[in-house]
């Protein structure tokens, strides 16, 4: 996460950020929680730190709740995966 400008501790965020960005369209908390393989609880932890840092919106007020990246998180992780080695 030092690549975002946070410390290690924050890795399951990361985590979570690249489970929503692989995710086909919005993601439920289901999606991310499987492909995390993290309790529902943490997943709900760190999904509030992205969302108050602005990284995903969600979950929206649908059926099933969609998460979604955000256009700050999309910009930023283009930028890490296009940048050279």
């Amino acid at each position: 996460m030092a690549l975002l400008g946070y410390d290690s501790g924050y890795a399951p965020a990361w985590e979570v950020l690249l489970a929503v960005k692989e995710h086909d369209g919005p993601a439920t908390l289901d999606a991310v929680v499987s492909a995390c393989a993290m309790p529902v609880d943490l997943a709900r932890r760190w999904l509030r730190v992205l969302v108050a840092d602005e990284l995903v919106a969600g979950p929206a007020a649908s059926d099933p709740p969609a998460i979604r990246l955000t256009a700050k998180a999309d910009a930023l992780l283009e930028r890490i995966f296009s940048s050279p080695a």
